[in-house]
């Protein structure tokens, strides 16, 4: 009789450690996922085109996403709101790249925002992570990775829980204004 996953899922656990793949308990499911050398890939963002002065694309894996600059109305400062997002391709593939193209992704958006910074010179931009994507973690990875960058550029960067969400808060210093 061949073996069945349990619904405790001790059995895949098992299997993807030996394997070398990580697995993390969310929960209500368990993830398991090829294990990433941050260190590596956070320098492997991808060329991106810029399709107005607040909107740029790039493609990773066949997938395309836009990253989107949108400026905060409600304030005096000058502030937008980052949103990036899958435009169209492939939305799952089985070789396991699926954590390296989040990384890609989300390096190459940081990457747009160092860009931004350069030619707009905005007071601040905000991103928002969901934590029920498990993304949460390496976004602040990533974004503590470019720290020194957006330090260098006269930004702090605060992170913030907000409910299901965590805000991510890029601040032109006051000596820089």
């Amino acid at each position: 009789e061949p073996t069945r996953p349990s619904r405790d899922g001790k059995f895949a656990t098992m299997l993807a450690k030996k394997i070398g793949w990580e697995v993390t308990n969310n929960g209500d499911k368990f993830i398991i996922s090829k294990p990433v050398n941050l260190a590596k890939e956070i320098n492997e963002a991808v060329e991106y085109t810029w399709v107005y002065d607040t909107s740029a694309k790039f493609k990773v894996n066949g997938m395309m996403y836009n990253v989107d600059f949108i400026p905060i109305s409600n304030t005096d400062l000058d502030a937008y709101d980052v949103e990036f997002s899958a435009v169209h391709g492939p939305r799952f593939n089985n070789s396991g790249m699926m954590a390296q193209s989040s990384i890609q992704v989300f390096s190459t958006v940081i990457q747009t925002m160092g860009d931004f910074i350069s030619k707009q010179n905005p007071d601040m931009l905000v991103f928002t992570g969901d934590k029920s994507q498990n993304r949460v973690d390496v976004y602040t990875k990533m974004i503590r990775k470019f720290e020194d960058q957006l330090a260098n550029k006269g930004y702090s960067v605060n992170i913030e829980p907000n409910g299901k969400n965590v805000k991510f808060i890029i601040t032109k210093n006051n000596e820089s204004k």
